[in-house]
């Protein structure tokens, strides 16, 4: 009964949110229309500029500490995109549980302060983008001058 009550909701979450049934972020979303979609296109101009990582540094499996920490930034920010953890979980090469992760982290980060100069980091990056996310212009945005303090590797 309880896989019924879970499919039932998410039938009802995309029928308010998306005008359509249970699979219909299937339908609207695929991999290469995220990938074309101005958000996508923007998030990883982002990243790029601010970071010098590209698209497939995100997606290969190393395991450095800012690399992940970069890497759980952008699957949070495309999680704002296309609201569907088993989608941006193949998307990204990922299970579901680690995009899942990602978005419970990046939004408990929230201004917190430490002496952990990534984490810090990404705060910066996170409001940074915030600033950048809004704007028509990227390139034309106060923000996109102002580097976060990311240590380098």
């Amino acid at each position: 009964m309880p896989g019924v009550v879970c499919q039932l909701s998410m039938w009802i979450y995309n029928s308010k949110n998306f005008g359509g049934d249970f699979m219909s972020t299937k339908l609207i979303w695929s991999p290469e229309k995220l990938k074309d979609s101005d958000q996508y296109k923007k998030l990883i101009k982002f990243i790029n500029h601010e970071t010098n990582y590209t698209e497939n540094d995100l997606v290969i499996k190393n395991k450095s500490y800012l690399l992940c920490a970069i890497r759980q930034f952008a699957h949070a920010m495309s999680y704002e995109i296309v609201p569907n953890y088993v989608f941006l979980g193949n998307f990204w090469n990922r299970n579901h549980g680690t995009i899942m992760h990602s978005v419970k982290i990046i939004s408990g980060l929230d201004g917190i302060k430490t002496n952990d100069p990534i984490i810090n980091g990404l705060n910066d990056l996170v409001s940074k983008y915030r600033k950048v996310q809004t704007a028509l212009r990227f390139e034309e945005t106060e923000a996109y001058n102002l580097r976060p303090n990311l240590p380098n590797q």
